[in-house]
């Protein structure tokens, strides 16, 4: 739902279910309208702690649900539960391992305002 336009920085405000996202500016949407985002796998990174200090204005808390590693891959893609909309993130067996990732527990997915740019 656009919660409002930021007009003199060309970005939008969304909210779902309380969390909120910042977006390119949505020119058409009016405030209180829904709208529909598209967010690639590649483009989710997964924390294991709230991020800090970062340049990444949409940090979105949730439940990991899944983790499927890609067959013959480096790659994995988990699922996670953003408040019971799921959001993939392809990141790295490396990194599930390291991170110590596992169904259930609490993590928070980074996606770069830029990421929503229709332009790129």
């Amino acid at each position: 739902t656009v919660v409002e336009h930021l007009h003199e920085l060309h970005l939008t405000r969304v909210a779902h279910k309380g969390q909120h996202l910042t977006v390119p500016l949505i020119d058409g949407a009016a405030k209180d309208d829904n709208v529909r985002l598209s967010i690639r796998a590649g483009d989710v990174v997964l924390a294991t702690g709230e991020p800090q200090g970062i340049s990444v204005r949409n940090v979105l808390s949730g439940t990991l649900n899944e983790i499927m590693p890609l067959e013959d891959s480096a790659f994995a893609t988990a699922s996670v539960s953003i408040d019971g909309v799921p959001l993939k993130a392809q990141l790295t067996r490396h990194a599930v391992a390291e991170l110590g990732l596992k169904p259930g527990m609490p993590v928070f997915a980074l996606i770069k305002t830029a990421s929503f740019d229709r332009s790129l």
